[in-house]
């Protein structure tokens, strides 16, 4: 799916910013999101953790600012919880998508 693999692109982009980390598209672990959250796609975020030194929720919320302000074509919106963070697609996106 291209919107994955833009998300993936701006993640890997995030973590060099943000952290000075290199990290692969392998390394990325995007999954569809539970009913129970909101959002349509959750990044994992622990296997940044050694990277940011930071706890998982700080973490996840330097990443979905970072995707917010730098990818915000595809991202609308962004929660944490505990360790995963919970994208919103923008519906722009979506209509890119289909077109």
């Amino acid at each position: 799916m291209v919107i994955e693999q833009q998300i993936t692109g701006a993640i890997i982009a995030g973590i060099k910013e943000l952290y000075g980390a290199d990290v692969t598209a392998s390394q990325v672990q995007l999954q569809k999101t539970k009913k129970e959250f909101k959002g349509h796609l959750t990044l994992v975020v622990f296997p940044f953790l050694r990277m940011s030194k930071k706890s998982p929720e700080q973490t996840a919320q330097e990443i979905g600012e970072y995707l917010k302000k730098n990818c915000a074509n595809v991202i609308a919106d962004f929660n944490v919880v505990k360790g995963f963070l919970n994208l919103s697609i923008a519906p722009a996106a979506w209509v890119g998508l289909l077109n």
